[in-house]
């Protein structure tokens, strides 16, 4: 299972602000010592889903590329409209 939280807030890509948010969850996530690959699977959508976060073996927020070769937005793209 992939888990992705989407907020409106818009801090673009300054990950602390984001964290803080979350600290509740990124806490217990700690607290639970949820394994890496676990963590790999954790993402947060901000700004409406215009800034892509994904949750870092340290347990804190990293930016997602977005663009090129496996960034997040070139890969979304071309997908249709359904």
């Amino acid at each position: 299972v992939t888990l992705a939280v989407v907020t409106a807030a818009g801090y673009e890509y300054q990950a602390e602000k984001y964290e803080v948010r979350l600290s509740g969850l990124l806490s217990y996530f700690k607290e639970k010592e949820l394994p890496p690959k676990d963590c790999e699977r954790f993402y947060l959508f901000g700004g409406e889903c215009n800034y892509l976060l994904n949750l870092g073996h340290d347990f804190r927020l990293h930016p997602v590329k977005e663009n090129g070769p496996g960034g997040w937005y070139t890969s979304t793209k071309y997908l249709t409209e359904s």
